[in-house]
């Protein structure tokens, strides 16, 4: 092979490779489903109501994450006087934005006097102004976080 076809070789293979690389690039720049796969890690505020005074209850709420349309949430229950086991978070609990409401998909069990983990909403909309609200665990009948 001789020295011009040998250059021609090596530039043919940098732009096949360039060529290759820059598709790749836009492909990702164009892809909605990227944030889809990966998702977004949300820096809300957490929110906590309610305290750890006899009869009552200090929830936490946080939003965390955003993986394609599904909405997660860190929740820290906490008490000291109040049995959390009869409380079913997946049916007093519902995610509202745009005139919707959402149940959630997953929720931790409640039970002791100490629970955290994931609520997580598949809410299938962007969510720009949303509230969580758990109805009936003491002593606030209707429990309201806002994030705006």
């Amino acid at each position: 092979m001789d020295k011009t076809n040998l250059i021609f070789l090596v530039l043919t293979i940098l732009v096949a490779g360039f060529l290759a690389y820059s598709q790749g690039a836009l492909d990702w720049l164009s892809d909605t489903s990227t944030f889809s796969e990966t998702g977004a890690d949300l820096t809300l505020e957490a929110i906590t109501t309610g305290s750890v005074d006899a009869g009552d209850v200090a929830i936490e709420l946080k939003p965390t994450r955003i993986i394609g349309s599904n909405l997660e949430m860190d929740i820290s229950v906490n008490t000291h006087s109040v049995d959390l086991s009869s409380f079913d978070l997946k049916q007093i609990t519902t995610l509202e934005f745009g005139g919707k409401k959402f149940s959630p998909i997953e929720a931790p069990s409640l039970g002791g006097h100490h629970v955290s983990g994931k609520l997580v909403f598949d809410a299938g909309d962007d969510l720009n102004n949303f509230a969580v609200k758990i109805n009936g665990i003491p002593k606030i009948s209707v429990r309201e976080f806002n994030w705006r």
